[in-house]
């Protein structure tokens, strides 16, 4: 028999080899010559063996561009958040930006446990274009008792978008990967309530972007649509495992309903833009195209969608950057 841990695990890259036997209870990390490997084992059943060459994570960490470098040196911290990965941060619009007239403040929530190397690219593509952008990833440390964590962290983020410095400016939200999800859904539900500040924070939001999301949370892709935006085999390892911990076959019959549910019921009626593909193996296209077509039928606002055929979980800009960048702006020059 194998383990529920098994199948959890066994979709999370790839690149993973497929399941075979081998000796019990084995859990190493070696590194000879060129080469990586990972291996981890439970009673007889060899979950993973994993083995990269050097080049090829070189690949794919590629390097960063002076420009990158320089809004890295250049962010400002902001407190107040709670959870975050790698830090909240603000990096400041170019006043010469194409939307600087109109003061927009952009909401990057990056994929669980993205670090600003990451995450600032995006960033800078948003601040180079005239958008004050303020961006965080939840911690992976703060997996058990997600539910909890992806509140707190969007009250804080609720609470720091009213500050005198932001009030009263016009948002966007910009979201990745069902990390970033679990944390937009928690925003959009501060946001549809009835109140007074719930309405002014509604009145404030011009678009919302997602990218990567969301994914049915189907069991078989669990640890992989939360962790997928990471290449640290370990940490996805450590992340499916915490997740089977926190009870992810309840989630798979309860949260894994209300989070799919809260795409199509969210009464707001912010434009949407997704940008996706049919190759990414952790947030499967099928979902986010009945996303896409359901959404805008049934509340009557703009609903956008982009679909490639072969770019990766997270990688659509770095697989089509020209197309990336036309799509993601046109949709923000529409309604910003």
């Amino acid at each position: 028999h194998l383990s529920p841990l098994t199948y959890l695990l066994s979709p999370i890259s790839s690149h993973l080899s497929p399941l075979s036997h081998t000796c019990t209870h084995v859990h190493t990390y070696t590194r000879t010559g060129t080469h990586t490997t990972f291996t981890l084992s439970f009673a007889h059943t060899r979950i993973l063996s994993h083995t990269r060459t050097r080049s090829h994570l070189a690949e794919m960490e590629e390097p960063l561009s002076p420009r990158t470098r320089a809004h890295i040196n250049d962010v400002d911290e902001v407190s107040g958040v709670r959870h975050t990965q790698d830090g909240c941060y603000h990096l400041r619009a170019d006043p010469a930006g194409e939307f600087a007239s109109k003061r927009p403040l952009a909401v990057v929530l990056g994929w669980l446990g993205s670090h600003r190397k990451y995450v600032i690219k995006y960033c800078a593509l948003l601040s180079d274009s005239g958008i004050d952008t303020i961006a965080m990833s939840m911690q992976t440390s703060k997996m058990m008792g997600w539910t909890v964590t992806a509140k707190e962290t969007a009250s804080d983020i609720v609470e720091v978008v009213k500050r005198e410095e932001y009030a009263d400016r016009p948002l966007l939200f910009f979201t990745f990967s069902n990390g970033g999800g679990f944390i937009f859904n928690q925003i959009a539900q501060i946001a549809a309530a009835d109140t007074a500040d719930s309405a002014k924070l509604r009145a404030r939001m011009r678009a919302t972007v997602f990218d990567s999301c969301p994914g049915d949370l189907e069991l078989i892709r669990g640890g992989s649509a939360v962790f997928g935006g990471t290449d640290n085999v370990f940490l996805k390892l450590v992340g499916a495992g915490l997740l089977l911990l926190n009870g992810v076959v309840r989630m798979d019959f309860t949260y894994r309903q209300r989070y799919a549910s809260a795409w199509m019921d969210n009464p707001l009626t912010v434009p949407e833009l997704y940008l996706y593909s049919k190759l990414d193996k952790l947030c499967g296209h099928e979902f986010i195209t009945k996303v896409v077509n359901e959404r805008g039928k049934r509340w009557g606002h703009d609903v956008q969608g982009k679909c490639w055929e072969d770019s990766q979980h997270v990688s659509h800009m770095r697989t089509h950057p020209d197309e990336y960048k036309h799509t993601l702006f046109q949709f923000l020059r529409k309604h910003l």
